[in-house]
């Protein structure tokens, strides 16, 4: 489980623009993802010998 990095570089680049084009550092706020991806790797939990409960892996991204 972890943020989603695309939008955290998203986040970063609206504020390193702002900063950029003449806005204090100071005043640039911290942008902060809405959420959390949950993402399974399939192959892995295979070779691990891994097994999720189906209520788990239906909230899950499965790779």
């Amino acid at each position: 489980m972890g943020p989603d990095y695309p939008t955290l570089g998203r986040l970063a680049a609206d504020s390193a623009a702002k900063v950029l084009t003449g806005t204090p550092a100071a005043e640039v706020g911290f942008g902060q993802p809405s959420g959390v991806e949950f993402t399974v790797q399939k192959a892995t939990m295979t070779k691990l010998g891994i097994t999720l409960p189906p209520d788990l892996l239906t909230s899950a991204t499965v790779q």
